[in-house]
């Protein structure tokens, strides 16, 4: 139970890390002076991403054959997620504070939730709300001024 526990909370703490370290990667590339247009970066991200996870599953003999009627089920999500969400944020990233793009992308659970209640008619129980909630409030509240000084010291 305990290495369970542990388990999960190291889980957790390397998510954290990982999730907000890269909106403030994606800052400080695109940054004036950086040398990284927005697209470009995540083009590369992509290419480096796709090009792990096909070494990945070519060492591992995994098999990665799409049937050709899912095909435009995954493409299109797919180019979707990568130019209107990573793109646009990494675009918006040349001119607001990382923090503030990492809060935009934590509400998009609040909209597949409501999305989904909207689409499936059907209520939205309190887990399915709280725990979104609860991650946008702690983000929103690190990026409160007052809260930003005094960490600066």
């Amino acid at each position: 139970m305990l290495k369970e526990k542990l388990s999960g909370w190291i889980s957790l703490i390397i998510v954290y890390i990982v999730w907000g370290s890269t909106y403030l990667a994606i800052r400080i590339a695109v940054q004036p002076g950086a040398g990284f247009e927005p697209f470009t970066l995540v083009t590369m991200r992509l290419l480096v991403s796709a090009g792990f996870l096909f070494l990945l599953a070519y060492v591992t003999r995994q098999k990665m054959k799409i049937p050709r009627g899912e095909r435009l089920a995954v493409l299109l999500p797919g180019v979707f997620q990568w130019l209107a969400g990573n793109g646009f944020i990494t675009w918006a990233e040349k001119t607001v504070n990382s923090g503030y793009a990492a809060l935009m992308v934590a509400t998009t659970i609040i909209w597949v939730t409501i999305f989904e209640a909207i689409i499936e008619k059907k209520a939205i129980v309190g887990e399915d709300f709280l725990d979104p909630f609860d991650r946008i409030c702690r983000i929103g509240l690190s990026q409160h001024p007052r809260i930003r000084q005094r960490r600066r010291g």
